[in-house]
């Protein structure tokens, strides 16, 4: 091979390295660019989600208002409908009584003593019954029309009890689709959590309650972080304001507080934890950022999610029907976690 060959051949494999670089740069470049859109499309569908849960929280609370007031309504109205018959059978006695007092009128013509004391005793009876079977029939007239009133005011909590469940019922099937969606983008980030739950699992079975379950994630998550920090320099640890916001912060579902921390629990046991008492297949929120130590199935608790929200505080929800999030995962207050049975 000639002199001239050899540089031909050298310039014509220089060419195709710069034309493969060339090629590698714009699938980079591509790739960057559908990484940052993928990272927008995250960002406004994880704002959508949470949106979305808001949305479900407070129909979930306009739902327990609207049957808090229709089980007044009705106990109202039940109230009312035994007054009424107490009514009906207290008239109807009177009306009986001055039946048969037509029907026996006192003699008009005075003949013996007896007469006389028949027809005072008659008018005396007729001064008194006249003014209180007024008095009675003003009552039930008011009964009735409060009762009237109750039963209309029952038709139209009813109703709109009805449309808060459909708009509910969108709002869910709308959530599971944006989910959906999440889980999609997030596919090769579940695949790595899956690997970590499958550690995790090992842990469960070694862990004898949840101190111990929660001991054990926090240390493998701070060797984990020993490992990270000795290949890489760590970013500042900044904890939350989770301690000063205590207090503040939303519950996890919407209902009603059924007993703190401390207190005694049906079996007289001292509760471990804060007890809420929600309708059935409530929706169950993160109530602060953080990220997802576990989330699964523990002992006697059954679905539990374990939220990390800085290096001192941890948070548990328990009794979960379904859950929706993965170890590892990253979330913001409001987000969804699942539902409950």
């Amino acid at each position: 091979m000639s002199l001239a060959q050899a540089q031909t051949k050298i310039e014509k494999s220089n060419k195709d390295i710069a034309a493969q670089i060339r090629d590698h740069k714009t699938r980079a470049a591509t790739l960057e660019k559908k990484a940052e859109t993928l990272k927008t499309q995250s960002g406004l569908l994880r704002t959508h989600i949470i949106t979305l849960a808001q949305d479900i929280t407070s129909i979930d609370e306009k739902r327990d208002r609207l049957e808090g007031r229709l089980a007044q309504l009705r106990a109202s109205a039940k109230t009312l409908t035994k007054q009424l018959q107490n009514d009906r059978q207290h008239l109807a006695q009177t009306l009986a009584g001055l039946q048969n007092l037509q029907n026996n009128p006192p003699p008009v013509f005075l003949i013996e003593p007896n007469d006389a004391l028949a027809a005072i005793r008659g008018a005396l009876l007729m001064a008194q019954i006249v003014p209180f079977t007024q008095k009675r029939a003003q009552v039930v007239r008011a009964r009735l029309t409060e009762l009237t009133a109750i039963r209309v005011r029952v038709r139209e909590q009813s109703i709109e009890l009805e449309a808060a469940e459909q708009t509910a019922q969108t709002k869910h099937q709308a959530l599971m689709i944006a989910l959906q969606d999440k889980a999609q983008a997030e596919k090769n980030v579940r695949q790595q959590a899956a690997a970590q739950a499958q550690t995790i699992a090992l842990l469960v079975k070694k862990a004898r309650n949840l101190r111990d379950l929660t001991q054990q994630l926090q240390k493998r998550l701070q060797n984990k972080q020993e490992s990270k920090r000795q290949t890489q320099k760590p970013p500042p640890i900044v904890d939350s304001a989770f301690s000063k916001a205590r207090g503040q912060i939303a519950l996890p579902v919407a209902g009603t507080i059924d007993g703190y921390f401390g207190a005694p629990d049906a079996s007289g046991s001292p509760r471990h934890g804060l007890a809420i008492a929600a309708r059935g297949g409530a929706q169950i929120i993160a109530p602060y950022d953080g990220e997802i130590l576990y989330a699964g199935v523990f002992r006697h608790y059954g679905n539990i999610v374990i939220l990390r929200i800085d290096s001192h505080y941890q948070v548990i929800l328990a009794g979960l029907d379904n859950i929706e999030g993965y170890v590892g995962q990253s979330i913001l207050a409001g987000e969804p976690l699942g539902q409950l049975p």
